[in-house]
C-alpha cells in the first residue's frame, strides 16, 4: 500500500479499507475519525471508480445518488465488464435521467436516484444554478 500512495499525487488521499463488508466497510473508513483528521474536513462525495462488482454492491446497498454514464458510438457483445448485481437490478430501475451532453462522439447521461431527482428538480424550479448539463 505505501509503494501505490507513493504514486499519488499530493491533492490525493488513500484509505486502506478493513476486511468485511467492502461497501459497509468503505462507508465505515470513510466517516470515522482518521479519514476526518487525515482530510481535515468530512467526506460529503466519493467519486467511485471501479469494476463491475464494486458498482454492483454500491447500487445494492443503496449509496449511490448520481451516476454518470457515459455511451460510445461502438456496440459491443460480450458478458465481461458488465455492472454485478449481487441481488436485482431494482436498486436502479426508479432512476431518472436529469441530463445529457455530447462530448465529441460520446454521449454522457447524467441518472440520479428517485429521491435526488425530486430535490433537483425543486432546485431548478426555484431557480438555483444546476448541472452543467442540459436538463430535460
Amino acid at each position: 500500500a505505501a509503494a501505490l500512495e507513493a504514486l499519488l499525487p499530493p491533492s490525493a488521499s488513500m484509505l486502506a479499507l478493513p476486511d468485511g463488508s467492502p461497501v459497509e466497510a468503505l462507508f465505515d473508513v470513510l466517516a470515522g475519525p482518521a479519514a476526518v483528521a487525515r482530510l481535515g474536513r468530512p467526506v460529503g462525495s466519493v467519486m467511485v471508480e471501479g469494476g463491475p462488482r464494486l458498482l454492483g454492491l454500491l447500487l445494492e446497498a443503496g449509496r449511490v445518488d448520481l451516476a454518470h454514464v457515459f455511451i460510445a458510438p461502438a456496440i459491443g457483445g460480450g458478458e465481461r465488464n458488465r455492472i454485478a448485481f449481487p441481488g436485482s437490478a431494482a436498486a436502479t430501475r426508479d432512476w431518472r435521467p436529469i441530463a445529457t451532453a455530447a462530448l465529441g462522439p460520446d454521449l454522457l447521461a447524467e441518472y440520479a436516484s428517485p429521491a435526488v431527482a425530486t430535490h433537483l428538480a425543486r432546485l431548478v424550479d426555484a431557480g438555483a444554478a444546476g448541472s452543467p448539463l442540459r436538463h430535460g
